[in-house]
């Protein structure tokens, strides 16, 4: 399977990275060469797997209008994209303890087509969709969730809310 993560990051999301990176570009946050769709919302958040609020540690929401869902939903934000790729891996963590497949933690992540969405991740991680969440790489140890830059864009670095101007000179 392709590794989706953006090029000059690296990740110690234990035995998550490979899902939650599958889950970032079916949200349309990662593109499929890896690199990140810096107009995502997801991206904007620094939720690249578009995680609903739940009053998660950091974490403040943001409603928006969901044209596919057709309704307003409520995102959580983050400070940092490592924060909310962390959450992801936390997430992921709980539903695998939780004994849930691909499948299941997927149909209620999605707020479209779930089955094109399962079909996706599925193909896209090269297992079932009926594969328990705690066999996809891995579980037996915890995820050690903190991402790791290595040399990366300076704008993916910054807070929420902060940027770095193009003509700021680089360090």
């Amino acid at each position: 399977m392709k590794d989706f993560r953006p090029a000059g990051l690296r990740y110690g999301l234990g035995d998550f990275t490979a899902l939650i990176n599958a889950i970032s570009r079916q949200e349309g946050s990662m593109n499929a060469d890896g690199s990140w769709n810096t107009s995502s919302v997801g991206y904007r958040n620094n939720n690249p797997t578009n995680l609903g609020y739940a009053g998660q540690p950091g974490a403040s929401p943001v409603t928006i209008y969901d044209p596919v869902a057709g309704t307003n939903v409520t995102y959580a934000a983050f400070d940092t994209l490592a924060d909310g790729i962390a959450a992801a891996g936390r997430q992921l963590s709980l539903d695998a303890s939780r004994g849930l497949t691909l499948a299941q933690r997927i149909a209620t992540w999605s707020t479209a087509n779930h089955q094109a969405y399962i079909n996706n991740v599925s193909s896209w991680l090269g297992v079932d969709p009926s594969t328990p969440l705690s066999t996809i790489e891995g579980t037996s140890s915890p995820p050690d969730f903190r991402l790791v830059p290595s040399q990366p864009p300076a704008a993916e670095q910054m807070p929420r809310g902060e940027s770095i101007s193009p003509s700021d000179p680089a360090d």
